[in-house]
């Protein structure tokens, strides 16, 4: 039997990647931002932007800039004009999260926040950071210098917290059930599982944007941990996945 994976499609809207660094130069210059970026003069992000390791992410209001560091490790720059930030922003960081870690290498992104800047401070609080350390007058600003916190937010945070996965993770499920109910199959069902719906959510997004071999060791990783059975993956044009009940 096999399951239409296109009507499982996760994925948020509203940001999109650029390679453009016009928007971002406007923002980060602007007078109500510079000063939380640090140093002094005006900033050109064009080598930054157009870097295509790199991941800058998107809207009429600025956006954020994902630095590749090494193999799924990006440190995040966030960039916004005031009047969009508060729960604005918090959706738009969420949205680029779901990004980074369905149609990249993601596996972690990193950012950093000097004490003096507050909006930075409320927004790794709302959407989970971890703090892994800090640092003594590491940011050099218009009031001078002060701390620096260094914060991380990994794939399986992202996991744990992403509210659609667990629905898109069900609409797979069903999809599952609806097709053995057709062909009388005498497979066995599984009860409701939550966790095991996240993984599955996390794992068709990941598919939908045609990261299958991420998609497929990401599942394995968590279900080799959970005693679920792995799947594998067959084919990647087109994607093809033997998840063991169905390909």
């Amino acid at each position: 039997m096999s399951l239409d994976l296109g009507r499982l499609d996760g994925a948020h809207t509203g940001m999109v990647r650029t390679m453009c660094s016009e928007l971002l130069n406007r923002v980060v210059n602007h007078p109500d931002v510079r000063p939380a970026v640090g140093g002094v003069g005006n900033l050109d992000l064009t080598q930054l932007v157009g870097n295509p390791d790199n991941i800058a992410l998107v809207n009429d209001f600025g956006g954020f800039i994902g630095v590749k560091h090494e193999q799924g490790i990006y440190e995040c720059h966030t960039l916004f004009l005031p009047e969009y930030r508060g729960t604005k922003a918090f959706a738009a960081a969420r949205e680029a999260a779901s990004f980074m870690f369905t149609k990249t290498d993601c596996l972690e992104i990193l950012t950093k926040v000097p004490l003096s800047n507050r909006p930075a401070a409320m927004m790794v609080r709302h959407l989970g950071y971890i703090e892994r350390f800090s640092r003594k007058s590491a940011f050099n600003g218009p009031a001078g210098q002060c701390d620096v916190r260094y914060f991380a937010y990994s794939i399986d945070q992202w996991m744990a917290d992403d509210v659609a996965l667990p629905f898109i993770g069900h609409q797979f499920h069903d999809q599952m059930e609806a097709a053995k109910d057709r062909h009388r199959s005498a497979l066995l069902t599984h009860d409701e599982d939550e966790a095991h719906d996240r993984a599955v959510g996390a794992a068709a997004s990941m598919l939908t944007a045609g990261n299958a071999v991420k998609a497929v060791w990401f599942y394995n990783r968590w279900a080799r941990f959970a005693e679920y059975q792995t799947i594998e993956l067959l084919s990647t044009n087109p994607i093809v996945v033997d998840v063991r009940d169905a390909v």
